[in-house]
């Protein structure tokens, strides 16, 4: 089978090392691979260069250092001999007839070359600033030139599958949707998605999007759940309570799990927002399509509504939590525009029901878990969890949700989410909510889900102290091809999720 591997990164280990002892063991199956490296191709700006925290806006001589990093390991990775190496290079824009009959038009692709810039914007809507527009031209160009090299290269074999570290990403988008076009079918790698795995990693069949449908139409309530099962899912939830991910935006919770009280209230509903710049970035640049009309225009119309409705059940305390990356955080330093208009929205009159509290002062989400009795959530993880604890959520904008309507409920017109609400809060929690969440987050962590050993033997360890540059990539490489990276479960994941892409 031949396999065009996609690994323009080089700089940035944690995308690199995986994705080379993912290809080590596809060549060790069989297949015969081809490798594809970026020769400052975007030297203007990358994701490497923004995982490495050089924006768009840095200096020459700093991007130009991430570009010989990436250069300095993508050559020591091609000395190993294992595949075919091709180099991606600045180029000359496309033209619109360029286009014609690959599957891709223009404004496609200036959309992926947008989307980093909104995930760094945390923007919502398109910044007109020339902060924005600059950078934005420049990966556009960028993009232009690396789509001739991409039909160059998808026309020189007759590939049958594509894989690539993150396939949202704008380089990989171009070579995607141009493979789709001929047939190609496209395996997307990621790290676990158990905040508990160190070394797990996942594969996708084009994006995280329809890996999220394809669970949804497998889902079973009644799914058995094992041993490894039920490990997987404290080993994930040990971890976000302890919150030491750098993406854990929720605040260690302290040991007890006592709650935060719901004060002279007899019931507690959480309100829940969550961050629309992700699924914003996603829709524009088409990965992610269009949700059904909710019951609510935005999150601003639904906070507005809970502050209206806590007036009819004054014995019930509402607690309105944002999310943590709609404001300056640990992640990001930047404040969203949405986090601007509901700082305003805190400070307006309202009942004494409605706790709002500043986000300084919100403290763990996890000390909601034991006393919440309704969860009002948009479209936030945190729906799994509360149910797994028995306590029933409700979703305002299920389309977006990694479960949907799997787990919890949801209404499409404001009068329905205003009955279910009420009728849920006459109802005690139920161990029917548990078993659907139970069932749910088990798929999402263990589905096509394996380990990789990517740590070097003790041999290559010593030597790495010794040696520096090219010799010590090719040292660590080494170190890595010359293992078996995967234990029995992941060789059977891989060969499966090959042998369908065969079938497409």
């Amino acid at each position: 089978m031949e396999i065009l591997v996609l690994a323009p990164f080089a700089a940035v280990e944690a995308y690199h090392y995986p994705l080379m002892a993912l290809a080590r063991e596809l060549g060790a199956l069989g297949h015969r691979l081809t490798m594809v490296h970026c020769l400052r191709a975007m030297d203007t700006g990358c994701t490497a260069m923004n995982a490495l925290n050089v924006s768009d806006r840095a200096r020459n001589s700093e991007k130009a250092k991430v570009c010989a990093r990436c250069i300095q390991r993508a050559q020591a990775s091609e000395r190993l001999g294992f595949w075919e190496t091709r180099w991606l290079e600045p180029g000359k824009d496309a033209r619109p007839g360029d286009f014609r009959g690959l599957g891709i038009t223009p404004a496609q692709l200036r959309n992926y070359a947008a989307y980093e810039l909104l995930l760094q914007r945390k923007a919502e809507t398109i910044p007109r600033d020339s902060d924005f527009v600059g950078p934005w031209r420049l990966r556009e160009k960028a993009l232009r030139g690396i789509l001739p090299q991409a039909v160059r290269i998808l026309e020189e074999k007759k590939y049958q599958g594509l894989i690539c570290y993150n396939s949202l990403y704008g380089i990989h988008r171009v070579f995607l949707e141009i493979g789709h076009h001929r047939g190609i079918s496209t395996l997307s790698l990621h790290h676990s998605l158990n905040a508990g795995e160190e070394d797990g990693f996942v594969l996708f069949r084009d994006n995280v999007f329809s890996f999220l449908e394809e669970l949804k139409e497998r889902f079973s309530e009644k799914r058995f759940l094992g041993r490894g099962d039920q490990k997987a899912i404290r080993r994930h939830e040990n971890a976000l309570f302890r919150s030491r991910k750098l993406w854990s935006y929720s605040t260690p919770h302290k040991k007890g799990f006592k709650g935060v009280g719901k004060k002279n209230f007899s019931r507690k509903v959480l309100v829940c927002l969550s961050s629309p710049d992700e699924v914003f970035a996603a829709c524009f640049a088409g990965v992610l399509p269009p949700s059904r009309k909710p019951a609510f225009a935005d999150q601003v119309a639904w906070i507005r509504w809970v502050r209206q409705e806590a007036r009819e059940y004054p014995g019930t305390l509402f607690w309105i939590r944002p999310h943590p990356r709609l404001f300056p955080n640990r992640r990001e330093g930047q404040m969203s525009s949405l986090g601007v208009m509901l700082e305003g929205e805190r400070k307006k009159p309202h009942p004494a029901n409605f706790f709002w509290p500043p986000e300084a002062e919100q403290g763990s989400v996890w000390q909601h878990l034991t006393d919440t009795d309704v969860l009002l959530n948009a479209w936030s993880t945190l729906g799994e969890s509360f149910g797994r604890r028995g306590v029933p959520v409700m979703t305002f904008f299920p389309g977006y949700a990694n479960s949907g309507d799997r787990v919890g409920w949801t209404a499409r017109t404001i009068r329905g989410y205003s009955s279910l609400m009420a009728r849920l809060l006459e109802e005690p929690k139920r161990w029917s909510h548990a078993v659907s969440s139970d069932a749910w987050t088990a798929d999402y962590l263990t589905h096509n889900r394996f380990r990789l050993r990517i740590k070097p033997r003790w041999w290559v360890r010593i030597l790495l102290r010794l040696v520096r540059g090219v010799q010590r990539e090719e040292f660590f490489l080494k170190g890595l091809m010359f293992r078996d990276p995967f234990g029995f479960t992941g060789r059977k994941t891989v060969v499966r999720m090959l042998a369908n892409m065969e079938k497409c």
